[in-house]
């Protein structure tokens, strides 16, 4: 899994490169994700159904594959952007998508997070990303600083002006 990419398209690239299929993505349903209990995959944390549509002439049948979803906790061991989302308290997190992707990268989609909203007081935001259980690239939680407005004071450097 990468954090680049979202995760319905990562997960099948990763899929499809696994098996060396050449399958169009449209012809592929994929299950909810489930927590791998397979004991004889112990390095993995989930597993999905890949089955193939019926519309598809070359392949038919189904598939187990496992693999490790990215846990969310792990984001704290990042450093933290230098320029992150700038928000209210209240606004959700779907709202804030974009920018969290133009700030650190991460294609989250509403299909991967919970709906939370900005907490904190002015100038100490944050917002809860919480994966969903049917995430299929994420699990787990983080909660994910957000930054401060510059003060208005900070942005002139003089405290007249010069009328010509």
């Amino acid at each position: 899994m990468s954090v680049y990419t979202e995760s319905r398209a990562d997960v099948i690239d990763l899929f499809l490169k696994k098996t060396g299929l050449s399958i169009p993505t449209a012809d592929l349903i994929v299950s909810r994700p489930k927590v791998n209990d397979d004991p004889a995959r112990p390095t993995t944390n989930t597993q999905v159904k890949f089955t193939v549509a019926d519309t598809n002439a070359s392949y038919s049948g189904s598939e187990v594959f496992h693999y490790n979803r990215l846990d969310l906790a792990r984001l704290a061991n990042y450093p933290a952007p230098d320029y992150p989302p700038i928000t209210n308290v209240g606004v959700s997190v779907y709202a804030l998508l974009t920018q969290i992707k133009n700030a650190m990268g991460l294609s989250f989609t509403p299909d991967d997070l919970v709906e939370t909203f900005v907490t904190g007081t002015e100038g100490n935001t944050s917002i809860l990303l919480k994966a969903k259980t049917t995430s299929l690239g994420w699990i787990g939680e983080f909660n994910l600083p957000l930054g401060v407005p510059p003060l208005l004071s900070s942005i002139f450097v003089k405290d007249f002006v010069l009328w010509s």
